[in-house]
């Protein structure tokens, strides 16, 4: 048990302030398909619920989130990182979540993802060790944990996908994103009700969808960078 582990608030104390996400989740799931286009019928709901109660425990000593009631963090935080699903399922893709936080997008999609190799890329010391504990309880095998920050620590590596819900200041903080993608790679950022931005030598698309028991249209912003996408400037850093 590491020093963080040991300043949280005990499992035995807090259990029952915190209900399973399950049923909830069934609840919500039929608006859910039809809101986001996707089938959630092998949705590991259970994982969600183990990876909840260990976020409000943690949340006490670390500062997570700010969302802690079962419905709402369903629906803004693991509903909302499903929306990605379509993108990364299908093939073995090498994933690398940007500023995961509390684990989100990269640790909900990694779980519904065996497949894919997720790598989660977080500055902060203490979320990392509560994203290596959340890891552990969720029996998790395909996800790895990187402690840095976006792009430096990363230099020189690929990626088929780039996912992000985190806020930078500037997209400026994206310019560089080509270069660590694979050809055809894609990066994809959850903007919430953001304009749009277009970055140089990535082919863009939007993709709109609403969520559960909310009205308002949200947005992933998909950048693809293909062979032929690339200015002069940018082939530099073409694959070889």
């Amino acid at each position: 048990m590491n020093d963080l582990e040991k300043s949280i608030v005990p499992r035995g104390t807090i259990q029952k302030e915190v209900p399973s996400i399950e049923s909830e989740f069934l609840r919500l799931r039929k608006e859910a398909e039809k809101k986001l286009g996707i089938s959630l019928e092998k949705i590991p709901a259970d994982l969600f619920s183990i990876h909840f109660q260990e976020m409000v425990r943690f949340n006490r000593a670390v500062n997570l989130t700010r969302i802690t009631d079962v419905q709402s963090a369903l629906t803004k935080h693991y509903m909302d990182s499903l929306a990605g699903l379509p993108f990364l399922e299908g093939e073995r893709y090498t994933v690398l979540d940007v500023g995961s936080g509390a684990g989100f997008p990269g640790l909900a999609l990694a779980a519904c993802l065996p497949d894919i190799n997720m790598q989660l890329l977080e500055s902060s010391t203490k979320r990392v060790e509560f994203l290596k504990h959340a890891i552990r309880c969720m029996g998790l095998t395909n996800v790895d944990v990187i402690r840095g920050k976006w792009p430096e620590t990363v230099e020189g590596k690929r990626f088929h996908r780039i996912i992000s819900r985190a806020v930078f200041s500037s997209m400026d903080e994206w310019r560089c994103a080509g270069n660590f993608l694979e050809e055809n790679g894609r990066l994809i950022l959850w903007k919430g009700r953001e304009s749009e931005t277009a970055l140089s030598g990535l082919i863009q698309s939007s993709h709109f969808y609403t969520l559960p028991e909310q009205k308002e249209n949200r947005l992933l912003s998909i950048y693809e960078k293909g062979i032929t996408t690339l200015s002069q400037k940018d082939r530099k850093w073409k694959t070889p």
